[in-house]
């Protein structure tokens, strides 16, 4: 159980709670924690040309791997 919660849980829980801030990779002195930012980083996502090629490359990849790999 406490593996789960070290390596499963809680990464999970930190990457959803990240996903709803605005991070800067150099944060500015004057902006040093990050900012909510809610749904507005999803709804930018969902508009991303490169998001859906990239979730299109990726399924496709998984198709053929996972047959590959497990037949």
């Amino acid at each position: 159980l406490a593996v789960n919660l070290i390596f499963l849980v809680y990464p999970f829980l930190k990457g959803a709670w990240m996903s709803l801030h605005h991070w800067e990779l150099l944060p500015k002195p004057s902006e040093p924690e990050p900012t909510f930012a809610g749904l507005v980083n999803y709804g930018r996502l969902f508009r991303d040309p490169f998001f859906w090629s990239a979730l299109g490359n990726t399924a496709k990849f998984a198709a053929m791997a996972v047959p590959a790999i497990t037949g």
